[in-house]
């Protein structure tokens, strides 16, 4: 049931007390309840201002009382999970802190994106005593990560604290996520595979052999790790809207896309090319009304008999080793994109047109083949 209306930025849970949440508001507004929200508690102290409409926040999964809130140049603490806020960092001039990120590892390990709006400018800082009253920043990454692009989020790879990806908003081109394998470690673009649009969020994918990473674009979800050596397209099912973060759910192996006013979304997580795939209406992700963007791949054969409805941003691409088989009550109506190709799984995921491209209106029987 509803409980509170208007913009809401971000949702934390009490891990040990489900009656204990925290909703996160436009502007730095944050309110709170201890009672499953028969009563409601405004953490808002009046003496912290200059709070943009998405401000950056951090909640102490550890620690559950301490959350960190960007007000412009300054980041906020409370340490009490009351109305009780100091000044843990501040930065002069003009700008705000973009992104903030803490270690699981250790808690006291902190890292903050700063952006100065005269200067134009960016800065990546951390610090290892966060915890003390007077923490200690440091700038790292200079000359090795973009100046003058906002940072859009900071995320480690769990367990590890110094392991640190960044990604940037912005249009520049090939500079959209850079990485740092070690401390005292250079950070190095890994940007290659990513279009050029803005980049909004980054998850690592907890236990994942080849340290999978997924990254929330203006176009979708993108998707990386060490054997690919490259982004791909990993947007199947999901409406073509901007994917504004992207979480890792562990206990079910899933990850889910918060999109800009079509919902959330959830997904599998990635898994290299199959010997074979057989789509149905029973596991096809869309809906009866909205097809999306769906890209499958297999080492030999695919089979269809999916419906995809068209119409604008509909864009459905089969390739198969073999061949792609469209079976009894497979159709595809018009105004909308489908591809077909026969060929080897494509390590870029979406690099790949059919010869000739298949449109129009397409029905059961139909067999694409070497």
């Amino acid at each position: 049931s509803q409980v509170h209306g208007g913009d809401g930025m971000a949702i934390f849970q009490h891990p040990e007390n489900p009656g204990i949440q925290i909703v996160m508001h436009t502007e730095g507004l944050i309110r709170k309840t201890t009672d499953n929200w028969m009563t409601v508690q405004s953490l808002v102290s009046d003496s912290f201002d200059m709070a943009r409409f998405h401000s950056a926040h951090f909640i102490d999964e550890i620690r559950p009382d301490t959350i960190y809130v960007a007000h412009g140049l300054n980041l906020v603490r409370t340490r009490t999970g009351d109305t009780h806020w100091d000044v843990v960092l501040s930065f002069f001039g003009n700008g705000y802190i973009s992104a903030m990120r803490q270690s699981d590892q250790n808690q006291n390990r902190f890292y903050i994106a700063k952006w100065d709006s005269g200067n134009q400018t960016s800065e990546l800082h951390t610090s290892n005593n966060v915890h003390s009253m007077n923490p200690i920043f440091s700038v790292i990454g200079s000359g090795q990560l973009p100046d003058s692009l906002v940072a859009s989020d900071i995320e480690l790879q769990p367990g590890l604290e110094h392991k640190v990806f960044v990604s940037y908003s912005g249009f520049a081109e090939n500079a959209k996520v850079y990485y740092r394998a070690d401390q005292g470690a250079s950070f190095v673009n890994i940007s290659a595979g990513l279009p050029n649009e803005p980049n909004k969020d980054v998850v690592f994918e907890v236990g994942s052999v080849e340290n999978g990473i997924y990254a929330a674009t203006d176009i979708g979800i993108f998707y990386r790790n060490d054997t690919l050596g490259q982004w791909i397209y990993f947007s199947k099912g999901l409406p073509n809207v901007v994917v504004s973060e992207v979480e890792y759910i562990e206990s079910q192996d899933i990850i889910r896309a918060a999109t800009y006013g079509r919902g959330i979304w959830e997904s599998d997580t990635y898994s290299s090319c199959p010997t074979s795939l057989l789509l149905t209406q029973a596991n096809d992700p869309s809906n009866e009304n909205y097809t999306g963007v769906q890209r499958y791949q297999a080492k030999n054969t695919i089979a269809s008999t999916r419906r995809i409805v068209g119409g604008r941003g509909t864009d459905v691409r089969y390739r198969a080793g073999q061949y792609t088989e469209l079976t009894t009550g497979f159709e595809s109506k018009q105004f909308g994109l489908l591809q077909v190709e026969i060929g080897n799984c494509a390590t870029s995921g979406v690099q790949y047109i059919s010869k000739p491209p298949i449109s129009g209106m397409l029905k059961r029987g139909t067999k694409f083949s070497k």
